[in-house]
């Protein structure tokens, strides 16, 4: 994030990162824990922060930025809060019920249990899942065994290792049992009409990562709206500067557009 943040600061915009609660630098338990309705409550307070930030932070220009789940909440963000003016979604997740599909065998289960007794037994020990598949054996296991498998999967945590080893970011491939469930509930692309109109940019795959899933999405919001196709896909090109079109051609210009004139 640190790399993508001096992107958009080069193109004129103030930046401010954070981890949601149980991840990274921020507190909370369990560690590890996904839990959307939380986690949405953090990035309103986290814009509700940047607003106070002045005269360095123009509060009537904030945008928001979020990648894979985060994206999704950026989507749920922007529909309901109108401080937000700009919203740029790179890949963003969809819907749980889309993801549970690739889910193991019996998890979905398992984790709905796991919740029901979190809740009435608080001193059980914490049960882990891997989240992303860390070998080609995992990605093409069958049935899978990781909360979200399948080549595309790999070649993101890949994309991953190479941003955060032998860095001081605090992240590791695994979430809660109950993750799994608080994943499923969660449906981000039922907001997506509710953005408008608050112009939207979305960033979509193309490849093994089939683009159809966020075109179907695109097709449901309404203007004003972007859309750009990653072709090919190459994640970390776009990001850091490889590919024919990178995010500072795309991203920052949008912003440049929609918040500088």
């Amino acid at each position: 994030m640190n790399t993508q943040s001096k992107v958009f600061n080069n193109g004129g915009f103030a930046t401010l990162i954070y981890d949601p609660r149980t991840f990274g630098k921020s507190d909370g338990l369990p560690r590890q824990h996904i839990n959307f309705e939380k986690q949405s409550e953090d990035v309103f307070d986290a814009v509700t922060y940047a607003t106070s930030l002045t005269p360095e932070v123009d509060a009537n220009r904030i945008a928001l930025l979020g990648g894979g789940h985060g994206g999704g909440i950026a989507i749920r963000e922007t529909a309901v809060d109108p401080r937000v003016k700009a919203v740029i979604l790179q890949v963003p997740g969809l819907s749980g019920a889309m993801d549970a599909q690739f889910y193991p065998p019996g998890l979905l289960e398992r984790s709905r249990a796991a919740v029901t007794e979190f809740s009435e037994n608080s001193t059980r020990k914490q049960e882990y899942i891997q989240l992303f598949p860390s070998t080609a054996e995992e990605a093409s296991a069958n049935p899978p065994k990781v909360l979200l498998p399948g080549p595309p999967l790999f070649e993101f945590y890949k994309f991953l290792q190479t941003i955060t080893d032998g860095k001081d970011v605090d992240w590791e491939n695994k979430v809660t049992l109950e993750s799994a469930y608080y994943n499923f509930i969660n449906e981000f692309q039922a907001y997506l009409p509710r953005v408008a109109p608050t112009p939207l940019l979305y960033v979509a795959p193309s490849g093994d990562l089939p683009a159809e899933p966020h075109e179907e999405a695109y097709a449901t919001a309404n203007e004003p709206k972007e859309f750009y196709k990653i072709e090919p896909f190459d994640f970390a090109g776009y990001m850091y500067g490889g590919a024919k079109k990178t995010q500072m051609d795309i991203e920052v210009k949008f912003l440049q557009k929609h918040l500088m004139q």
